[in-house]
This record gives structure tokens, C-alpha cells and sequence, in this order.
């Protein structure tokens, strides 16, 4: 079966949203990708529709701005596989770099990462 996890981050201070998608795509996700290898899982990258204006309110259609710029979800084929992963990423000439790349780019106090249970799809 296999195992996900949700990734919510919020952009660094001073950084627009564009500024923020731009440094996740081009910098951080290549990083981690050299880092984990044949470790790195697919990991979907949402971002948040924010409006080019005072504060970057986000677009909604119901509710209150989420706080977070971005939602990921990581899955790999099994925890074991995550496990793997996570041991790369921790190691800690990668943790470092990693870190420092990080404060580039994201609040990290704000970021929250979960373990998602079950799925389900419904389509037309």
C-alpha cells in the first residue's frame, strides 16, 4: 500500500508568491532530488492563487485565507521507501543543506507535515 504525506508551507517574509513558486521549482525540489536519488517520491506541488496586491490575499470561492502558500503530497510505495528517504535527507551534510536552503524561501515554523490515511477519486 502505499504511504503519503501532506506538506503545507508558507512563504519567507519579503518574498512574493510568484518569488516563492520560482525558488520551490528551480532551486529546492532539484536540491532534494540530487540529495534523495532514487529515494525522492512523487511529490505533487499546489500552489495557492494569490491575488498581486497588498498582503497576497488568497483567491476564494468559501472560508478564510489558509495561511499556507503551498500543499504537497509526497507518496511512495510503501512507509518503508519514506523511511529510506528520510534517512537521506538527514544525514547531515544533506540536513544542512537542506536547511540553509530552506531559509531562503520558507517560514519554517509555519510548515506542518501529516501522514495521510486513506484516498479516494471521483471523477464524471
Amino acid at each position: 500500500m502505499t504511504y503519503s504525506l501532506l506538506l503545507l508551507c508558507r512563504r519567507k517574509a519579503g518574498l512574493t508568491p510568484v518569488e516563492f513558486e520560482n525558488y520551490f521549482e528551480t532551486k529546492h525540489v532539484p536540491l532534494i532530488r540530487s540529495l534523495t536519488e532514487d529515494t525522492f517520491p512523487i511529490h505533487q506541488r499546489f500552489y495557492m492563487h494569490r491575488e498581486e496586491q497588498d498582503g497576497y490575499p488568497a483567491k476564494l470561492l468559501l472560508g478564510s485565507d489558509p495561511n499556507h502558500d503551498a500543499l504537497c503530497i509526497m507518496t511512495w510505495k510503501d512507509e518503508a521507501a519514506s523511511q529510506e528517504y528520510f534517512a537521506r535527507i538527514q544525514e547531515p551534510d544533506s540536513f544542512k543543506q537542506i536547511m540553509d536552503d530552506d531559509a531562503n524561501f520558507v517560514d519554517r515554523p509555519s510548515t506542518t507535515m501529516a501522514v495521510l490515511g486513506s484516498s479516494h477519486t471521483t471523477s464524471a
